[in-house]
């Protein structure tokens, strides 16, 4: 019997639990993380003793951490057009995403620096409605950092639920867990191809998924074991990883980053190294040189460059956003910012009807007489 593709096994989970719900998600969690009865949703008395039962020195971290990625994700916010050109006033409002579901990953690891970034994005854009989902250890259980966090960004709702099942039961809603607006955040292939099969009917960030490093180095701006553990740093998340390393002006070779399992480079200028990132469009991108200036202007495509520092300081400190374009979609997507949460509204109104005329030209040549008679009165009224 062959077997079934990502993409099959996918537009199966999720017909699944879209038919089933509940029932569903009960029988993935059980085939998938081995929980016989598992409990969906965390209460909020759960997240109130995961908080309690969290080191003073962690909590302190998670504060921290929540401070530094709400200033810098509302510093974002962006100005709203006000204008009035060509007999029109042109307008914006801005209206928060009502309710936005966030996938954080388990598995291997937990990941309480996910949850904040992503909630802690959400609240600064003013969702009104934030639901967590990540999956459950074999007991059940959410990891008690995971919950910690979850209640240090003022989470709404947490699920027990991971995987493909888990972005259908956003998507489509099931007894428990009332469908959201938008899904963010990253996952394995099985939840990339879930949120590429669920968008359209609910909107999506993007397809964040393995992650990625690339790395220019120029001369000796830094020692090479410095290299090999940023290479290793983002390896450490899992087998489909990526790490490149091109290096410029160095004495170094493969042999010397053989057991670190990256990809590496000699380049002859660093015009040439930034060339292959371009094509890259790596998740991370960090600069290691005197003059990285000519270099960073040289970028086109990256999710977040790191200038003479390691990409982990975007992963905890930084309060950029750590959830990145990946696979190559830095060609065309930006990470997890402010206004990913956000609509734009654009709000018109007419203040001199001369300018109408050009609109019944152009509504004419295109056959739409509809148009072309409504604009004519439009232009009669004022």
């Amino acid at each position: 019997m062959t077997e079934l593709s990502v993409e099959a096994q996918v537009a199966d989970i999720l017909a699944a639990v879209r038919k089933d719900g509940d029932a569903a998600l009960a029988r993935f969690c059980k085939e998938f993380d081995g929980v016989d009865s598992p409990v969906l949703a965390v209460s909020k008395s759960q997240l109130q003793e995961a908080w309690d039962a969290t080191a003073s020195e962690l909590r302190d971290a998670f504060q921290a951490m929540a401070a530094q990625i709400r200033a810098v994700h509302e510093a974002q916010l962006l100005a709203t057009p006000n204008v009035v050109v060509g007999g029109m006033e042109v307008a914006e409002l801005i209206r928060p995403i009502r309710r936005v579901g966030l996938y954080v990953p388990g598995g291997l690891f937990a990941y309480p620096s996910t949850v904040l970034m992503t909630a802690v994005s959400a609240s600064a854009a003013g969702v009104d409605e934030v639901v967590l989902c990540t999956p459950p250890s074999r007991d059940g259980s959410i990891p008690v950092a995971t919950l910690a966090a979850a209640f240090c960004a003022g989470v709404t709702e947490v699920y027990a639920v991971g995987g493909a099942q888990a972005i259908g039961a956003m998507a489509y809603g099931t007894e428990t867990i009332q469908p959201v607006d938008l899904i963010v955040g990253p996952g394995n292939r099985y939840v990339n191809e879930a949120k590429r099969q669920v968008f359209g009917f609910v909107g999506v960030d993007a397809l964040a998924g393995p992650s990625e490093v690339a790395i220019i180095v120029d001369g000796n701006a830094v020692d090479i074991e410095q290299v090999r553990m940023a290479a290793a740093a983002q390896l450490e998340h899992g087998p489909d990883t990526r790490a490149f390393v091109f290096a410029v002006g160095t004495d170094w070779s493969a042999e010397s980053f053989a057991d670190v399992a990256c990809e590496f480079e000699t380049s002859g200028t660093v015009e040439e190294a930034v060339a292959k990132v371009n094509r890259i469009a790596p998740e991370h991108l960090e600069i290691y040189s005197a003059r990285p200036q000519p270099i960073l202007d040289g970028v086109r495509t990256a999710g977040a460059a790191f200038i003479n520092t390691s990409a982990v300081v975007g992963d905890y400190i930084a309060g950029t956003n750590h959830v990145l374009p990946t696979g190559g979609s830095g060609r065309f997507m930006n990470g997890l910012r402010l206004d990913t949460f956000q609509r734009r509204i654009p709000v018109v109104a007419v203040v001199n009807s001369g300018v109408l005329r050009s609109g019944v030209v152009v509504a004419k040549a295109e056959g739409l007489s509809a148009h072309a008679q409504l604009l004519e009165r439009l232009e009669g009224q004022q």
